[in-house]
């Protein structure tokens, strides 16, 4: 109520990817050693040409976030171990920089695709938190038509963590700790969660 869907598709966008900076995820998607070396390689070279010194340092700060994995590398690296899906992943990727932007426009008869949208990245941001607190259990599963109940089972899925590239294992006792969520954060969520449901 009384809020903009823009503001709502940023704030859930900004969440899922903020989580995803806690260091359980934060090494997931991460460069290989080989691709450091050549990352490397790529960095001095741009650090010879012959241009000015400001342009130089630019390039290299723009280049050098490719050293660490982005929020989508960690997302799909978390779906390909079944913590998310790639739905949830591609309806965050479709929605984050069009918010981010100010240009998320509902154009006819695609007001529903963009709350479909919202649940499918609302459902990742549970998931994520899932895997913070150790959950198993039930849960209603907004990224599906008339929101079944699923099981999740986070610590069998953190234990998968292992098997991928630049993974770490859930530090002890961070499973006792929830990550920490706004009530402004956990206000809004339950209004996205009183959205209408599909019919179909």
């Amino acid at each position: 109520k009384d809020v903009w869907l823009n503001s709502v598709v940023l704030l859930v966008c900004v969440t899922a990817e903020g989580i995803l900076e806690d260091p359980l995820f934060k090494p997931l998607g991460a460069p290989q050693a080989d691709e450091l070396k050549a990352i490397d390689k790529i960095l001095g070279a741009v650090g010879t040409a012959d241009v000015k010194p400001t342009l130089i340092e630019r390039a290299q700060s723009s280049m050098g976030s490719m050293k660490s994995g982005r929020a989508i590398d960690r997302m799909f690296a978390l779906a390909s171990i079944g913590a998310l899906t790639e739905a949830e992943v591609k309806a965050w990727k479709a929605l984050r920089n069009t918010a981010a932007h100010g240009g998320v426009e509902i154009k006819d008869g695609k007001l529903q695709q963009c709350i479909d949208r919202v649940h499918l990245v609302v459902t990742m941001i549970y998931k994520l938190a899932f895997m913070k607190i150790g959950y198993v259990g039930k849960y209603s599963d907004f990224g599906v038509n008339k929101w079944p109940t699923a099981d999740y089972d986070a610590p069998a899925l953190v234990a998968r963590l292992a098997g991928i590239p630049q993974a770490v294992r859930l530090p002890k006792g961070l499973a006792a700790r929830p990550a920490k969520t706004s009530r402004r954060m956990w206000r809004l969520l339950a209004r996205v969660r009183r959205w209408p449901k599909r019919s179909a």
